[in-house]
């Protein structure tokens, strides 16, 4: 049996370019805009119910939402508050606008 050049043709050509990742930098920005997001949207959550919102397959969503929110919180963009059970809840807040009350939940155009 004799193979022809038009059979090999698709295996002797180099294969396709994997497609481009994003680099940690990039997800990181993602993953901080997903959870900003989230909590504007919701006005308070809890991390576990951002882990859910934001991870919703990961394995250690928590524990991603955790690392998340304790940076945000570094930088002033989340407010960590105790709720009437004592829980602790992640309410959004804007640097700029210091005369409101740092407990109010801001509006989602005040985030975007």
């Amino acid at each position: 049996m004799r193979v022809t050049t038009d059979v090999l043709d698709g295996l002797l050509r180099p294969p396709a370019p994997k497609p481009k990742q994003p680099t940690s930098r990039e997800r990181a920005l993602a993953n901080r805009l997903r959870v900003l997001q989230t909590v504007a949207e919701h006005g308070h959550l809890r991390s576990s119910d951002l882990a859910a919102a934001c991870w919703p397959t990961a394995k250690f969503g928590e524990q991603m939402s955790q690392r998340c929110v304790r940076t945000l919180v570094k930088t002033g963009e989340l407010v960590p508050r105790r709720n009437c059970h004592g829980g602790l809840v992640i309410i959004p807040f804007c640097k700029g606008l210091r005369s409101r009350n740092a407990t109010q939940p801001w509006p989602v155009a005040a985030l975007v």
